[in-house]
């Protein structure tokens, strides 16, 4: 019954999804889990609604940060997440719950990724393996229930999407996976710098690869258009965060001895340690790596056996080679022989922890898993779907434990307002110790200006140093300020935001100039009499510019929209949702 209502794609996505249950078991506690960047995430979310709500859809400024003087927050950090976190709240939830269902869809879509990806190469039951040590690999667990990287965590998610979007889209260039391939990676690029970064080298090896194999110049070309594409369509976060890091202390994600990849590479034997413990150490050093022993053996024998696969089936024993390939390279970057090439490329001293790639590492080690499905190929449905659930209940009960926390922050979603950030100090800096007292304590989106700390009093405020101008009917926004100025003269006013560039004021409507000093506070000079004042925060021309690139990614997707309806959904249908891979392997392997 089961089987002739569902088709068999969303039947795997049920299983999947009822799978990952467990792995949540901590987000189901009402309050909210203590973690690495704990509040800060709270303190993200509640930022991006307040700006939604104001009318700003994509708000960079977030003035209730950094004690109330705000920061270019989403200038820099990849917002997609938050803006997942936005839609749940949207939808009625609260802030925490929203929070957690965005870990928990995060979760869930990393285990149907990773499916989709491996199904290709060894069949559904395969797939299903890779699928399963994919969402319990450690590492998965040491982002959300150690650290509290989120972002990292649902970039994770997003590589196996874009594997499988991307090789389907070498073989045929039809118009969803052109879709598929262009918005999964241009999510991944909105969701974390970081893993962006990471990843995109592997990405390109891995269409050279399948394109170069067989010899068609015309697959690369169309696998690095869509790369080309992808990058277009999401300029507008990656390219002011390129072009403006000179106004910001960008410098202070390396420079600390902590956080700098000189000391945080790992030796081989701490990704085979069993131990685990819930506290980083400085710089993350003391996290618990491991790959997992389930992932490790599987891979393993998978491996050995497919290189003993006859010349028929060279097709999938190169395949394999070339995923252990990938295996080694993520390795080779996390090991301290690969020092010289972290000091040769300049971008990856922004990575900041060579061991970020075993996210690729776990991605492909997953991968690996399901192939040793290829030995059962010609075995039974019955002797098949066994040794299936044998495995998948092995993956589960060997890594469950290690999905814990600590302990939980008792909060009511009535408190989770602005004030509640401004009240938490504000601050989303990994580099605050002690109470945001220090320039430092500000973190690394700081502008350059600040060489003194203002008082923490004139945050989020508008004064006259002289006492002679009267500010009547204040209007604070997220990134803008409306008052009143009655002056007696020409006089100097301070606003209490840090300054930065794209801040811009009108006086009676008029633009008049800013300017700052060693506090890096926003000054502007209002004339005799009652004026009506507006200074907000506006787009510099590096945003402007990098909208107007996405929006011609954007562009790029009309086409779609003017072809026949019937052959855009039809054809989906029948390829991803009834077509039927069956499950055997055999029939994957002969497609190959």
């Amino acid at each position: 019954m089961w089987q002739k209502r569902y088709p068999p794609l969303v039947n795997h996505a049920l299983l999947i999804l009822l799978l990952s249950v467990p792995f949540i078991g901590p987000l189901l506690n009402p309050h909210w889990i203590m973690v690495g960047e704990s509040t800060d995430q709270i303190l993200r979310v509640i930022e991006l609604n307040r700006g939604i709500h104001e009318g700003e859809l994509y708000p960079r400024w977030f003035g209730d940060l950094a004690g109330g003087f705000g920061n270019p927050y989403f200038v820099f950090y990849a917002p997609l997440i938050y803006y997942v976190s936005a839609a749940f709240h949207f939808l009625g939830f609260g802030i925490l719950s929203s929070l957690k269902l965005m870990i928990f869809l995060g979760v869930v879509l990393s285990g149907i990724g990773m499916f989709l990806l491996a199904r290709t190469f060894w069949g559904n039951y395969g797939g299903l393996v890779s699928a399963v040590a994919f969402i319990y690999v450690p590492y998965r667990m040491v982002n959300i229930y150690i650290r509290g990287d989120f972002a990292e965590a649902f970039a994770m998610a997003l590589f196996p999407f874009v594997l499988y979007f991307f090789y389907q889209l070498l073989d045929q260039k039809t118009w969803h996976y052109w879709v598929g391939a262009v918005t999964s990676y241009a999510a991944l690029i909105l969701t974390h710098n970081c893993s962006a970064l990471i990843f995109s080298g592997f990405l390109v090896l891995f269409i050279g690869f399948f394109s170069l194999r067989e010899r068609k110049l015309r697959k690369l070309l169309r696998g690095l258009g869509g790369v080309a594409w992808a990058i277009t369509l999401s300029a507008v976060f990656w390219l002011p965060a390129l072009l403006e890091k000179k106004w910001v202390n960008i410098h202070r994600i390396y420079s600390d001895p902590a956080l700098d990849f000189h000391n945080n590479f790992l030796q081989l034997d701490k990704l085979l340690s069993p131990a685990w413990n819930l506290e980083g150490g400085i710089g993350g050093r003391d996290l618990p790596f491991q790959i997992g022993w389930p992932h490790l053996l599987l891979a393993f024998f998978s491996f050995v056996y497919i290189m003993q696969l006859n010349s028929e089936k060279s097709v999938v024993r190169q395949n394999t080679q070339f995923f252990l390939l990938c295996v080694l390279l993520a390795l080779f970057f996390i090991h301290p022989s690969s020092e010289l090439m972290w000091e040769k490329l300049p971008l990856l001293k922004y990575l900041q922890f060579p061991w970020r790639y075993l996210t690729v590492l776990a991605t492909f080690v997953s991968l690996l898993c399901g192939g040793l499905f290829v030995y059962f190929s010609a075995a039974s449905k019955m002797n098949q779907k066994a040794f299936l659930t044998v495995l998948l209940i092995v993956i589960v009960l060997a890594t469950i434990q290690y999905c814990h926390v600590k302990g939980y922050y008792v909060m009511n979603e009535e408190i989770l307002t602005p004030a509640f950030v401004k009240k938490d100090g504000g601050t989303v800096s990994a580099c605050n110790k002690s109470g945001m007292d220090t320039i430092e304590d500000y973190g690394e989106y700081m502008p350059r200006s600040v060489t003194r700390l203002p008082s923490k009093e004139v945050a989020g405020k508008v004064f006259s140093p002289s006492g002679k101008t009267k500010i009547m009917n204040l209007k604070l926004f997220l990134d803008r300020y409306e008052f009143t100025a009655s002056a007696e003269d020409n006089e100097e006013v301070i606003v209490g935001s840090f300054y930065y560039p794209g801040w811009e004021a009108r006086v009676q409507g008029k633009p008049i100039s800013l300017f700052t000093d060693e506090e890096g506070l926003i000054h502007l000079r209002i004339p005799r009499g009652n004026n009506q004042v507006v200074v907000a925060f506006e787009d510099t021309w590096e945003r402007k510019l990098a909208r107007a690139i996405s929006l011609v990614g954007v562009l790029g997707f009309v086409p779609i929209l003017f072809m026949d309806r019937k052959k855009r959904f039809g054809f989906a249908f029948k390829r991803g949702l009834v077509k039927e891979n069956a499950g055997d392997s055999d029939k994957t392997l002969s497609t190959l």
